[in-house]
């Protein structure tokens, strides 16, 4: 999702922001400057609330840092107007989050049709105003307007409409993180209309030429260990997930979590990962086949007959891990 590229650092992002705040506390600025600063804080910290399930938080912040950002541009005779829409994008997600009771983090569950609310239908309507607002933008406002096409791609009340703004971000997207990530939003909407076999198909073509573009993004890299957007690698390993569960493809869909159980890049996705891929099989009603994969019984600590729980599969999974995670730590 854009602005949480990086999600395992929201909680050392939430230290610094408090820090940032701190700094204000002892700067020599004019109170309308002042003002200003705590909006765009305001505003910039609102994602690592949400990440952190903080809804209310979040819709605070950003209505703060709206009043003070127009405050500011009132009392400066100058135009804040790219600062608003971006604002009210920010508020967007906030009310989608509150809506659907789902943290900002990725990997990020695919939207069923038919999913509705106040909060989720107040989103729609905000992201929307701002992707019409911003459809003669310039340059540097045409990010802004991806991003909001691939919100409300995410947050689409159908797949159709999901499928129709992703491929609208795609068509603004030359670079190949900016492909990867449309491609992304392009699988989920094509798993999310499921469209038979070929709906599949697409899905798992569009889910491996983000994979290819994701790799990269990263050439040229001025950093020897840079990693990525793991963040996105995490997205694209859970919708490859959901697409081979919903093909019926279970020993594919039990190899690729279990492979990246095996990754330590992805170490801060990993209950991430075994909720969406309970959640995908749950959905596609594959039952207790994912069970006969080995290596991912042995990484689970469960025998064959898998989590002995009565709660739902993606939390059996997230469960199991835990204790597991303990136990080699004890040892």
């Amino acid at each position: 999702m854009p602005g949480l590229r990086i999600a395992e650092y929201y909680r050392p992002a939430q230290a610094d922001f408090e820090a940032a705040r701190g700094c204000l506390r002892n700067a020599e600025l004019e109170p309308a400057e002042l003002d200003f600063w705590h909006a765009k804080i305001d505003d910039e910290s609102a994602y690592t609330a949400l990440a952190s399930g903080d809804f209310e938080g979040a819709t605070f912040l950003i209505t703060h840092a709206l009043a003070g950002i127009r405050a500011y541009a009132a009392s400066r005779d100058t135009d804040a107007g790219f600062r608003v829409l971006r604002a009210t994008l920010h508020l967007a997600v906030a009310y989608a989050c509150r809506g659907l009771a789902l943290p900002l983090r990725r990997p990020m569950p695919t939207l069923r049709d038919g999913a509705t609310g106040p909060d989720l239908h107040h989103a729609r309507r905000r992201i929307k105003e701002v992707t019409l607002e911003l459809s003669g933008a310039t340059r540097y406002q045409g990010g802004l307007r991806r991003e909001a096409l691939l919100l409300g791609s995410q947050f689409a009340a159908s797949g159709d409409e999901a499928l129709q703004l992703a491929n609208e971000a795609l068509e603004h997207s030359p670079y190949p993180y900016q492909r990867a990530e449309g491609l992304a939003a392009r699988a989920a909407a094509h798993l999310r209309r499921r469209s038979g076999a070929a709906g599949l198909t697409d899905a798992l073509a569009d889910l491996e030429a983000a994979g290819t573009d994701l790799t990269a993004s990263l050439a040229g890299a001025r950093l020897a260990d840079e990693r990525g957007d793991g963040g996105l690698k995490a997205q694209l390993v859970a919708l490859g997930l959901a697409a081979n569960l919903a093909a019926r493809e279970v020993k594919a869909a039990a190899a690729a979590l279990s492979a990246a159980l095996d990754d330590q890049a992805l170490a801060p996705y990993h209950e991430g990962l075994l909720r969406a891929f309970g959640e995908s099989a749950d959905s596609a009603g594959v039952g207790n086949a994912w069970k006969s994969h080995r290596r991912l019984r042995v990484q689970l600590g469960v025998d064959g007959t898998g989590p002995s729980t009565p709660a739902r599969l993606p939390d059996a999974l997230v469960a199991a891990w835990r204790s597991r995670s303990r136990q080699l730590s004890a040892d």
